[in-house]
């Protein structure tokens, strides 16, 4: 019998099960949460009649005591023992349930947290590496090639034509220029154009508003000591995103980890000679970011 199929269906369900382990942890400890909470509240009312029963008994040894030589000191002693041994045995009795239900949802989100943290972690570490892999890699091309083609080789081209003035019969002067390409899905760019809110069909204003959202992300920077790229986002009204959440600038010498940063916020929209001059509306938006904020500071 070839049991491989039967193999791969276990292993592969364990893989799951591990993978939102995290999760299932937690919601367990919910569930136990909610679950002590109701057993306890239970165990309360049922453990009246108890406590009130050793109350009686008290009551009746005390009175029976009263009576001079009724009963010997000693055998008073070894009753009210028992009594409280009896009454201790059956609150345990009640309450045991509760106490196990109750470290057990302890113990599941304790363990759900420390899983999370770990996975965490070791995903900002992988990160970083990847991500200083990449900045080397685009070092190197620079220095062989320059820094306009590591531009093109990052984001791929198009070619497209802009209007540069006017013809002395009154027509557009059309240039053919090679842009980068607005479809472009490379990590930590955005294309500036119709699709953005804050775009508007006047290309002064859209260069003079990326100065002024610029110049403020900087101050911010200044004052807060860091910002992350989602709150850069924020200012030009742009989705966030995952990368967002962890990549920024943080506004310290960071050569001492071997980051040659600059410490202000740079958008790299004054990359592009022809947004700048007024000939084009729209603009590949490129980020200077630092890295992973938590794993900086």
């Amino acid at each position: 019998m070839n049991i491989a199929p039967i193999t791969r269906f276990t292993s592969r369900n364990a893989l799951k099960i591990k993978k939102n382990s995290p999760q299932i942890l937690f919601y367990a400890g919910i569930v136990g949460t909610v679950a002590t909470t109701v057993l306890a509240s239970r165990a309360t009312l049922k453990a009246v009649p108890i406590v009130d029963q050793l109350k009686a008994e008290r009551a009746e040894l005390d009175a029976f005591a009263a009576v001079k030589g009724n009963i010997e000191p000693e055998d008073y002693s070894q009753e009210v023992v028992r009594q409280y041994t009896v009454t201790s045995v059956g609150l345990a009795k009640l309450y045991a349930p509760v106490v196990l239900i109750g470290v057990g949802s302890l113990v599941c989100l304790t363990k759900s947290h420390q899983q999370l943290t770990s996975r965490n972690t070791a995903l900002t570490m992988a990160y970083t590496g990847l991500f200083k892999t990449f900045e080397a890699y685009r070092e190197r091309v620079r220095a062989d090639l320059g820094e306009e083609q590591d531009r093109q080789f990052l984001h791929g081209t198009v070619q497209q034509e802009i209007v540069v003035g006017q013809n002395k019969d009154g027509s557009d002067k059309v240039k053919s220029i090679t842009a980068l390409d607005p479809n472009s899905a490379a990590a930590l760019t955005y294309y500036f154009g119709p699709d953005c809110r804050t775009w508007m069909k006047d290309p002064g204003y859209n260069q003079n508003m990326l100065d002024g959202q610029q110049r403020w992300a900087n101050i911010q920077l200044q004052k807060k000591g860091h910002l992350f790229l989602n709150e850069v986002y924020d200012l030009l009204h742009i989705d966030h995103t995952r990368e967002g959440n962890i990549l920024g600038w943080v506004y310290k010498d960071l050569s001492e980890q071997g980051i040659d940063n600059d410490m202000f916020v740079d958008f790299g929209h004054h990359n592009d000679g022809e947004f700048i001059a007024g000939y084009k509306r729209d603009v590949m938006l490129e980020f200077n970011i630092h890295g992973p904020i938590l794993d900086l500071i």
